[in-house]
């Protein structure tokens, strides 16, 4: 895999939250890479949710909150970007990395398949909660160039990386799960075709849209 020129590592998110927890893996796949480091704030779950009159929120003691319509989610929104960019760029500066930001509204697998091209890494969080990084995966089907890359980022964050191809045959794996992060390649049938609320993060490669 290129480690030149202008590869990007993009890292979709649609709150802050999520951006935060991946930042690390992105920063150190952008580093490893040679690549532009590109954060995406996407208006997706939230105002979607605002739209239905039966959709309530409560707090941890079970008390209904008020329903917040487009415009509160419209404010939250923005200061989840303003953050997400300013924490970006920190981290970024730190690593001596070229970066950009930007925010979108729509469908995320939309938003991406329209923004990524060939050569570009997607980093998809798993939703909707977070857990600890404790295992990179490659997977079975990733493009050999995949693999030295997840190795170095698995060294530079210190966790280890299971190989899916190494596996002898009759071999049963257990498959990724939280707290994992799986490399791959991008599935046929492009981002439209993604399970929407993953188990475990994601490193997507993107070799062609199709």
């Amino acid at each position: 895999m290129s480690r030149a020129g202008n590869m990007r590592v993009i890292l979709s998110a649609s709150c802050f939250s999520d951006a935060k927890a991946m930042l690390a893996l992105a920063t150190g796949l952008a580093a490893e890479a040679g690549a532009i480091l590109e954060g995406v704030l996407v208006e997706e779950a939230g105002l979607a949710l605002a739209t239905f009159g039966a959709a309530r929120f409560v707090d941890t003691a079970g008390r209904t909150i008020a329903l917040p319509g487009p415009e509160r989610m419209g404010a939250a929104y923005a200061r989840d970007a303003a953050r997400f960019e300013r924490l970006l760029t920190d981290t970024a500066a730190k690593s001596a990395l070229r970066w950009s930001f930007r925010r979108a509204s729509g469908r995320s697998t939309e938003i991406l398949a329209a923004l990524a091209v060939p050569g570009d890494l997607l980093v998809l969080p798993a939703s909707p909660f977070h857990a600890p990084l404790r295992e990179l995966v490659l997977d079975s089907g990733a493009d050999k160039g995949l693999g030295p890359l997840a190795r170095a980022t698995a060294t530079r964050l210190g966790r280890p990386l299971r190989d899916l191809s190494a596996a002898q045959p009759g071999t049963v794996t257990p498959p990724p799960a939280a707290g994992s992060v799986l490399f791959s390649m991008l599935p046929p049938g492009g981002l439209a075709v993604l399970d929407s609320a993953p188990r475990c993060a994601r490193v997507l490669c993107i070799r062609s849209l199709g």
